[in-house]
């Protein structure tokens, strides 16, 4: 399982994204590999050399589990972009509140309670949420709090105006890119799976997941 996680790593390297929000190619040479314990659980972390701001994806290892193999990807990118999706949802919650209402809410928290909007924990957890201006709102800002990666203080702004967002993790040439780049990890780990229950072991590469139809990577998510 080691290896195979390994394995998995190194290829789904090959469709990770760089800071311009463009995917590159990923060679072996180019991945720093190293063990590390969290909570008595092995994990592989690795680094890319050509990345200017580090970029992680963690594999769990469980040698005596193959459905335990799970995939994360973490970074500045990463974090602003999951926020960013989060900014997009509260302005359709203003939007059909004022629908509703003629007016704008005047917090987050009240379409969160009136029902136009669900927040995911993490964002209680790592982010304050503020709408700035008020019939119309003009812009939604997020601040980080501590339990953030990467610290306090941090802004993401979304103009609703001009759909430009400014701040950490900022500019991203598209926002979407590194959303469906996860939704790839999030599918070769159903594949792998699926494949582990149905032969018993776990497939030695995606090449194998490819050809049993236990997975599908659109073309342009490939170098």
């Amino acid at each position: 399982m080691y290896k195979l996680a390994l394995t998995m790593i190194i290829i789904i390297g090959c469709i990770f994204q760089n800071v311009q929000a463009q995917l590159i190619s990923i060679t072996p040479e180019e991945l720093n590999f190293r063990e590390v314990m969290v909570d008595s659980v092995a994990e592989l972390e690795f680094t890319i050399e050509n990345l200017a701001e580090e970029e992680y994806l963690i594999a769990t290892v469980f040698s005596d589990n193959p459905e335990n193999f799970s995939l994360s990807w973490t970074g500045e990118e990463a974090e602003a972009v999951k926020t960013m999706d989060i900014l997009r949802q509260i302005y359709s919650g203003v939007i059909r509140y004022h629908q509703d209402y003629g007016e704008d809410p005047s917090t987050v928290e009240e379409l969160v309670n009136e029902g136009y909007l669900e927040l995911p924990e993490f964002i209680h957890q790592r982010w304050i949420l503020w709408l700035i201006g008020s019939n119309p709102v003009t812009q939604i800002e997020a601040i980080s709090l501590d339990e953030m990666p990467y610290g306090v203080g941090h802004v993401i702004l979304f103009d609703v105006g001009t759909g430009i967002y400014t701040g950490f993790g900022t500019p991203i040439g598209d926002p979407q890119e590194p959303l469906r780049v996860m939704e790839e990890m999030n599918s070769l780990e159903t594949a792998i799976i699926q494949y582990t229950q149905d032969y018993g072991e776990g497939p030695e590469s995606v090449g194998i997941l490819l050809d049993n139809e236990y997975l599908v990577i659109p073309p342009s998510l490939l170098r």
